[in-house]
C-alpha cells in the first residue's frame, strides 16, 4: 500500500489469482506461522539495555546485523525501534482526529499528531498475524532499504513500533499531504501530457532518488506514477518516492548488478525481462521510468491494453509509437530520452547515472535554474551563512553534531526548502550525496580555504565517516551557526532529547548514544563526548544540559524557566528575570529540572541577604529545609510587618511585600531549582494565608510544608 499517498496502491494482473481454498490453507499457515516466530522487527544485538549477552550460537547472526548496520546512512541510524516496553505508540502519538489515507487485508494507513512536536506523521499499521513469515520478510525489507536512503526526494521513516498486545507492527512515516503525481496527470487535457520543461523537471528528481537508491544498494521494483507523491499541496512542493515494500537490498556495492527474481511489481510498469521471469537487476526500474516518462511527455500509456495477455504480449513484442498526435510536438531529444529508457535489452538499457547526464535533463536543468543556484559555487557564494554554518558546526563538541543531526532528521522538510535548494546545486551529478569533488568545487567561492583548509573541513562534516556528504549530514552542518538555533524552543529540544533517550528514563547514556549511532562508535569517542559536556564523572546527560548545549544560552529565558550556571559569577539580570511569570505548564515533562531557577524567586532571593546569609548557617549546621522555610519566613514576615508600620500614614503609597524565599528542590543530577511565588501558590508552595497587621505577607508559616 502506499505509505503517504491518498489511497493504496494496487499491484493487478502480476500473476494468476490463487483459488480460496487455497488462500485460506495459506493464510491459516501463515498465522501459525507467524505466532511462532514472534514475528519481531530484526533489530542491532544492543537495541534494549535490558538485553543479555549474545550466546555463542547467535555471533553469526550478529555480524550480519552488524553489517547490515554499518551500510545504513546516517540518517537511517536515527530511526527509532520502539519494542513497546519503553514506549507505546498511542503515550506519543493522538490519532482521535486521523484521516485514513489507504487501508489493505493486512494493515492501513492513518494520519497521527505527534504529542511531542505537535507535527501531523502519516502511519502505516500492519497486522502480524495476517501478514505470515512472507509479510514480514517484506516489512523488513521495507525497514532495510529505507534505513539504507537519505534523500530529499524520498520519502523518510522515523520510528516503528511494536503493539504485541495488539498484534501490531507500526511505523511512523513522514506525511505527503500533497496527492500523487497521477492525479496531476489526470487534469490534463485528454491524451496530452505536461510540458517538457515541467515534465524534466520531475523526472530529474525521480531520477536522483533512483540513482541514489542503486548506488545504495536498494532497487524499488515498483516504479510508477502512483508512488510519486507531492510532500504539500503548495505548487512548487517537492516530489517523493514512496512505498519500499516491494525493494530489493542487494549486497554490499552490487545495488546495479546483483541479479533478482520474482515477477513483483505493477503489470503496466513492469520490464520484460521480469515478466518473462528471467534473473533481472536494477535496470528493471529504468525500463519502469520510461513508461513514467512516455506517460508525462504524452499522456497515453505505451504498452495499453485491456487485456491481460494482449499487454504482455506488447510489452515483449512491440515497440511503443511516438508518431501519434500526442507526440508530434515533443522534441527529438525528450522522443530519444524515453526510447533509451525503454529498451528491451536490459543490458543496452540507460542507466540512472547516464539519464542524469541525458541532454534532455541537463538541458532543462540550466533553463529552470536560477543564478545564485546556477553551479555549485555561485550557490556558496549567494549563500554566505552556509560557510560560515559549516565552519561553526566543523567546530562544534561532538555531542552538538549528534543534537544537529537529530534536529535536522525531525525538523520537516518543507521548513529547510532553501537549504534543500542549495543541497540540489551543489550535487551536481544527482546522486542525492555531496562527493569531495563537489565540494571542492562549491567552495572556489572562498579561495582564501586552502587544500588543507578544505579537507579538513569536509572530513568534520562527514560525521558517517563514508567519505560523502549525506543529505541530512548537510542540513545539520547549515543549522550549526544559523541564527536560528538561539530561537529553539524547549519542545523541539526535548523532542531531540527524547530521541536521544532511548529507553525514555529521563537520561542518556552510553548505551542510548551507542543505539543512535551505531556500533561502528568507538568507546573513545563516547568517552570524548561525555567530556566535552563535562560529563566524564558518570556518564550522564539531562534534558537541560542538552537545552543549554544546542541553544548556547545560560541565564536566559526559555519556556518561562531561566538556566543558570552553578558556581557561575555571570547570570541574567534582574530586568530580564522579571521579564515574565513562569507557568509549571510550560516546563513540560523534565526529568531533571538540571539547574533550574524560576524568575521571580531569582530576584527575591538574590536581592535577601538575610536568605543568603540563613541558608548558608542552616546549611552548616545540617538541619532540614523544612526548617529552614519557617526560620526565612518568619523572618521575611517580620521585616515586612516593620516595614509596612513605617508606612501607615504616607498618602498615596502601598506597602508591597516581598516575596518569602522558597525552598531550593534538589533535581536528579545534583543541581537544584527554586520554586517561587510567581507561579500558581497551589502548584508550587502550599501558602499560608495573611496575618492581620502584616500588609498581605505571610504570616509565620508553621504550616508552610514541602
Amino acid at each position: 500500500m502506499g505509505l503517504c499517498g491518498s489511497k493504496e496502491s494496487q499491484y493487478p494482473d502480476v500473476d494468476e489469482p490463487k483459488t480460496a481454498q487455497d488462500g485460506a490453507v495459506a493464510q491459516a499457515s501463515a498465522r501459525a506461522s507467524a505466532r511462532a516466530s514472534a514475528a519481531k522487527i530484526p533489530r542491532s544485538p544492543r537495541a534494549s539495555k535490558h538485553s543479555g549477552r549474545l550466546s555463542t550460537a547467535s555471533t553469526k547472526k550478529a555480524k550480519a546485523e552488524a553489517a547490515e548496520e554499518a551500510s545504513r546512512s546516517a540518517v537511517g541510524r536515527l530511526m527509532q525501534e520502539n519494542d513497546g516496553r519503553c514506549r507505546r505508540f498511542s503515550d506519543e502519538y493522538d490519532d482521535s482526529s486521523a484521516h485514513v489515507l489507504g487501508s489493505g487485508m493486512s494493515g492501513s494507513v492513518f494520519t497521527a499528531i505527534s504529542r511531542r512536536t505537535g507535527l501531523r506523521h502519516a502511519i502505516k499499521t500492519l497486522n502480524i498475524e495476517q501478514m505470515g513469515v512472507d509479510g514480514m520478510a517484506e516489512l523488513r525489507r521495507e525497514i532495510s532499504a529505507m534505513r539504507r536512503l537519505d534523500h530529499p526526494n524520498i520519502v523518510r521513516i522515523f520510528e516503528t513500533y511494536e503493539d504485541q498486545e495488539g498484534g501490531q507492527i507500526i511505523m511512523v512515516l513522514e506525511l505527503c499531504s500533497g496527492g500523487e503525481l497521477v492525479n496531476k496527470l489526470m487534469a490534463q487535457p485528454q491524451n496530452q501530457g505536461l510540458s517538457e520543461h515541467v515534465a524534466a523537471k520531475l523526472l530529474t528528481k525521480m531520477l536522483s532518488a533512483l540513482r541514489h537508491c542503486h548506488e545504495h544498494d536498494v532497487v524499488h521494483r515498483d516504479i510508477k506514477l502512483d508512488n510519486f507523491v507531492y510532500e504539500s499541496a503548495e505548487e512548487d512542493a517537492e516530489l517523493k518516492l514512496i512505498d519500499f515494500g516491494l525493494s530489493h537490498v542487494a549486497a554490499a556495492g552490487r545495488g546495479s548488478v546483483e541479479a533478482m527474481k520474482g515477477r513483483v511489481g505493477t503489470l503496466s510498469y513492469m520490464a520484460p525481462e521480469v515478466l518473462k521471469r528471467l534473473p533481472y537487476t536494477a535496470a528493471c526500474d529504468m525500463w519502469s521510468l520510461g513508461v513514467v516518462a512516455f506517460i508525462l511527455l504524452s499522456g497515453r500509456r505505451p504498452f495499453h491494453s485491456r487485456e491481460r495477455q494482449e499487454k504482455i504480449d506488447r510489452i515483449l513484442h512491440t515497440e511503443p509509437n511516438y508518431n501519434s498526435s500526442s507526440w508530434a510536438t515533443v522534441s527529438d531529444t525528450a522522443k530519444d530520452f524515453v526510447m533509451q529508457l525503454l529498451v528491451k535489452e536490459p543490458t543496452q538499457r540507460m542507466g540512472s547515472a547516464d539519464a542524469m547526464a541525458h541532454a534532455f535533463i541537463t538541458s532543462n536543468k540550466a533553463a529552470s535554474t536560477g543564478k545564485e543556484l546556477a553551479n555549485p559555487a555561485a550557490a556558496i557564494a549567494h549563500h554566505a551563512h552556509v560557510l560560515r554554518s559549516m565552519q561553526a558546526f566543523s567546530g562544534a563538541s561532538m555531542m552538538h553534531k549528534v543534537a544537529l543531526e537529530l534536529l535536522a532528521f525531525a525538523t520537516p522538510s518543507a521548513q529547510l526548502d532553501d537549504t534543500r535548494q542549495i543541497f540540489y546545486a551543489l550535487d551536481t551529478d544527482g546522486s542525492g550525496t555531496i562527493s569531495r569533488e563537489e565540494f571542492d568545487a562549491a567552495m572556489a567561492a572562498h579561495p582564501e580555504l586552502n587544500s588543507a583548509a578544505l579537507k579538513t573541513l569536509f572530513e568534520t562534516l562527514d560525521f558517517a565517516k563514508k567519505g560523502e556528504l549525506g543529505y541530512n549530514e548537510f542540513l545539520a552542518a547549515t543549522l550549526g551557526g544559523a541564527q536560528q538555533l538561539s530561537s529553539l524552543d524547549e519542545p523541539t529540544v526535548r523532542n531531540v532529547f527524547q530521541m536521544l533517550d532511548r529507553d525514555s528514563d529521563g537520561i542518556v547514556t552510553r548505551d542510548d548514544l551507542l543505539q543512535c549511532l551505531g556500533v561502528t562508535t568507538s568507546e573513545e569517542e563516547l568517552d570524548c563526548m561525555f567530556e566535552q559536556m563535562g560529563k566524564a564523572h558518570d556518564g550522564k546527560l539531562f534534558f537541560m544540559d542538552l537545552f543549554r548545549l544546542m541553544t548556547g544560552r545560560d541565564g536566559t529565558k526559555q519556556a518561562g524557566i531561566t538556566l543558570k550556571v552553578t558556581g557561575s559569577s555571570s547570570g541574567p539580570s534582574a530586568a530580564d528575570k522579571r521579564a515574565s511569570a513562569p507557568s509549571l505548564a510550560s516546563l513540560g515533562r523534565s526529568s531533571t529540572m538540571s539547574n533550574v531557577t524560576l524568575h521571580s524567586e531569582a530576584v527575591s532571593h538574590n536581592a535577601d541577604p538575610l536568605a543568603k546569609a540563613g541558608r548558608s548557617v542552616w546549611a552548616s549546621k545540617g538541619r532540614s529545609v523544612q526548617n529552614l522555610n519557617r526560620f526565612l519566613a518568619a523572618s521575611t514576615a517580620a521585616r515586612l510587618s516593620k516595614s509596612a508600620g513605617a508606612h501607615d500614614g504616607a498618602e498615596g503609597e502601598t506597602s508591597e511585600p516581598k516575596t518569602p524565599v522558597r525552598p531550593r528542590k534538589s533535581s536528579a543530577d545534583g543541581t537544584t531549582m527554586v520554586l517561587t511565588a510567581a507561579a500558581p501558590a497551589s502548584a508550587l508552595l502550599p501558602m499560608p494565608s495573611a496575618a492581620p497587621g502584616t500588609g498581605g505577607a505571610a504570616a509565620p508559616a508553621a504550616a508552610d510544608k514541602i
